[in-house]
């Protein structure tokens, strides 16, 4: 497994990761505007934007047959967390832990919008809850803050 900053003819391929991961396991927890406001924030252009700009951009890839392919992206903007996806048959591999940990090496990652599916996974990177869900957002998320990062669970 490599994980590497994106390069700019990966921009499409990162955005098919976030929509598969997604609609693998979050898509359900959200309403239509909720689902079509998270696509247009993962979308390819949006992506590229955001690197433009100069958010941290890491992809994972890994030998599949005779290819690498992209399994992973993580997405990280002023140490807050905007997308962590790992392709739904490469979880479980420790490739979401390694691009966690690359990605925050480069530049420390303390806050977190949750899915409410994914607030355990973030508790075992460090995370707390920091806000209750907000009532009227049309996204479903739990605002999440690491407040002690050297007692990461090291699973």
């Amino acid at each position: 497994m490599n994980i590497r900053p994106i390069t700019p003819n990966e921009f499409q391929q990162a955005a098919e990761i976030v929509r598969i991961s997604f609609d693998h396991r979050s898509a359900q927890d959200q309403g239509e505007d909720g689902q079509h406001i998270f696509r247009v924030f993962s979308s390819a252009e949006a992506i590229q934007k955001r690197f433009d700009e100069g958010c941290l951009s890491l992809v994972a890839e890994r030998k599949v047959g005779d290819e690498c392919q992209l399994v992973g992206f993580i997405q990280v903007k002023q140490n807050h967390l905007l997308l962590f996806f790992v392709l739904p048959e490469f979880q479980g591999q420790g490739i979401a832990r390694a691009l966690f940990n690359a990605a925050d090496l480069a530049q420390p990652i303390l806050t977190v919008n949750s899915s409410p599916n994914a607030e355990a996974i973030y508790a075992r990177l460090g995370f707390v809850l920091s806000h209750p869900e907000p009532e009227n957002s049309p996204i479903r998320h739990t605002p999440m803050k690491r407040v002690d990062i050297s007692a990461v669970d090291s699973c």
